[in-house]
């Protein structure tokens, strides 16, 4: 198993030169403080004539700390900085890692997020998921409304849903949420990004039987705005008929985060263009009334109280 503490930056012109990264070095990178595009593990290079000359730095982190120079011994006194230094303990608590292989983020893998907190938020964050799953060789990608039950993942359709009926047959899925917060605007035409929030998971689906059905099709309605299930009118036997009721348990899941300026060659700072980010939102409307009410029909208060966003 690799570790980080060889961890390296290697020079733009030399990145090509040099073997691909594998899986178990893309994983130490994981936990390796600074980490770049260009970071490499110093131990997985195998040096050759092809790579004489080779130009390397330090990460940030590793450039700041205190070295000790090999062969120093103390000798206990005041002016010994190596007997003043009581050893530091990190107290942070160590982030969860990948569920699976399917679920490591391997390009600009620093933004993962793998704790459920988070996998959570951003799920919950919206109503809106994208499908991807194949049907006859074909590949199909079905943007759905969704919600979430402690550790299962749940869409609903027509009995009918050619889709649904793939489904839960247990073929692979791919479940997908995305939230555009912000474009960030860069020095370099390279460097441009956006903020963003999104989640993938893998998994195969299962049909819910008829009670876990009503159960999870309230706490959608309710999710909504609570108290809208019970304001309406009940289903009629024949809408429970026809409809379905997926979910997908949450076992291979991971959550992508950017919520930062862009990466700047040291270069660019130097120049006068103009950089920064313009943050994104949802704006929400006032309530328009059905122009089919009847008179002196009040808004209910889960209307007048409601707002979009996680609940």
């Amino acid at each position: 198993m690799l570790c980080a503490t060889c961890h390296i930056r290697v020079d733009e012109e030399w990145l090509a030169r040099l073997p691909p990264q594998s899986e178990q070095e893309l994983a130490a990178l994981d936990n390796a403080f600074d980490v770049g595009d260009n970071s490499r593990l110093g131990c997985q290079i195998r040096m050759s004539p092809t790579l004489d000359g080779l130009k390397i730095a330090l990460p940030s982190a590793a450039a700041s700390a205190p070295v000790l120079t090999a062969g120093h011994e103390s000798d206990g006194s005041a002016s010994d900085t190596s007997a003043q230094q009581k050893p530091q303990v990190d107290a942070t608590p160590i982030k969860p890692g990948p569920m699976s292989e399917r679920t490591r983020l391997k390009r600009y893998h620093w933004l993962g997020q793998y704790d459920r907190d988070s996998i959570n938020a951003v799920i919950d964050a919206g109503v809106v998921c994208q499908v991807g799953y194949v049907i006859e060789g074909l590949p199909y990608v079905t943007p759905t409304n969704h919600w979430r039950i402690d550790d299962y993942v749940y869409w609903h359709g027509s009995s009918a849903s050619r889709m649904l009926k793939t489904q839960q047959k247990g073929i692979p899925v791919c479940f997908t949420v995305t939230h555009l917060d912000g474009i960030v605007f860069s020095r370099a035409a390279f460097n441009h990004n956006v903020k963003f929030r999104s989640v993938v998971a893998f998994g195969e689906c299962e049909l819910c039987d008829e009670q876990t059905k009503r159960s999870a099709l309230q706490t959608f309605v309710d999710r909504l705005a609570l108290g809208l299930w019970d304001y309406a009118r009940p289903p009629s036997a024949k809408e429970w008929k026809a409809t379905k009721v997926i979910r997908m348990p949450l076992d291979e899941v991971s959550a992508k985060i950017a919520d930062g300026l862009p990466d700047e060659e040291p270069e660019d700072l130097l120049s006068n263009r103009w950089a920064g980010s313009v943050d994104l939102r949802i704006a929400q409307s006032p309530p328009e009334p059905d122009p089919k009410l009847k008179p002196g029909i009040e808004m209910p208060d889960f209307v007048k109280a409601f707002r979009y966003g996680p609940r």
